[in-house]
């Protein structure tokens, strides 16, 4: 049981992280002066069925109403349209990258978390086994690498936030994510492949929401590596799988394969035609990627409860 809670646990952050990914489009558009509408934390809307508001305001963006959408995925933010079309290619560029950088940033310091978590918890299992056994065992060579890891991960957290500013740095994450579009494409080819022609079971093939915490579940239990549960090795994998996550959402947000910021920022380069036909064609491949993980959670579920 204490490995779902920690599952769970890092499902919730990462869906912390989305709100996060929408908050940084949203303190991009306040820095340009363009009013933000809408901020959905979670979720996106059905037809005919309206979100819940949140009942609360905040300081920052006193215009500005917060929902959560029956559809748990994604997320999104609505700025003024006037406004958002009167500022220029640049300023919506801007915009458009804050989200990703968010994400990055957001991931990138769990990872950090992660990383100093696992030193303090060999510190502390090497002290307990100093006490034990009266013998120094406090695993240098590991601790090292934790805090070396930790620090070059803080090094390009602080990189990133210092860089957020500089509109090349925005153009160098779009050129990352259209690198990234044959992987991306390959990845769901294969998972298509799968669920046409593989005899594995759909939910094996297909994962959802469940089975994200299932599988969290199972990355989780392997980093305990049989070693009794401590606190700071829980917030480790916690951390770990969540920024791991968090840093998908945000390089997958840039593929312009997907409905999403890459996708964006491309179409304020081409011409109108076709960048319509571009988000045309990626609003489908979104809609497939959405209805995939819908069916995978189903599939997930009732093999779930089957057991």
């Amino acid at each position: 049981m204490y490995f779902w809670i920690l599952a769970i646990a890092a499902v919730l952050v990462v869906w912390f992280g989305i709100a996060v990914h929408e908050i940084g489009h949203a303190l991009a558009c306040r820095r340009a002066g363009i009013p933000v509408r809408e901020i959905s934390l979670l979720g996106f809307p059905l037809p005919g069925i309206k979100g819940w508001q949140l009942p609360f305001k905040s300081r920052t963006f006193p215009e500005t109403i917060f929902l959560i959408h029956p559809v748990l995925l994604g997320a999104y933010m609505k700025p003024d349209n006037v406004a958002m079309e009167a500022a220029g290619r640049r300023e919506r560029v801007r915009i458009l990258a804050m989200g990703p950088i968010a994400s990055l940033l957001f991931g990138l310091t769990l990872l950090t978390l992660c990383s100093l978590a696992f030193a303090a918890d060999t510190i502390v299992g090497g002290c307990t086994k100093c006490l034990q056994k009266g013998a120094v065992n406090n695993q240098p060579w590991t601790i090292g690498m934790f805090v070396a890891i930790g620090c070059a991960t803080l090094s390009v957290t602080i990189l990133i936030l210092l860089l957020r500013r500089y509109f090349w740095f925005h153009i160098a994450l779009l050129v990352v994510g259209i690198a990234l579009l044959p992987l991306m494409a390959y990845v769901i080819y294969t998972l298509l492949m799968d669920v046409l022609f593989s005899t594995k079971p759909l939910h094996e093939i297909l994962t959802g929401m469940f089975g994200t915490v299932r599988v969290s579940r199972d990355w989780i239990l392997a980093m305990h590596d049989d070693q009794s549960p401590t606190l700071m090795r829980g917030i480790g994998s916690v951390a770990i799988v969540a920024g791991g996550l968090s840093l998908f959402i945000g390089l997958a947000n840039l593929v312009p394969m997907f409905a999403g910021d890459g996708t964006m920022i491309i179409m304020e380069y081409v011409p109108e035609r076709l960048g319509k036909l571009i988000w045309t064609v990626t609003l489908a491949v979104m809609g497939l990627f959405m209805l995939l993980v819908l069916v995978g959670d189903a599939a997930d579920i009732l093999h779930f409860v089957r057991g």
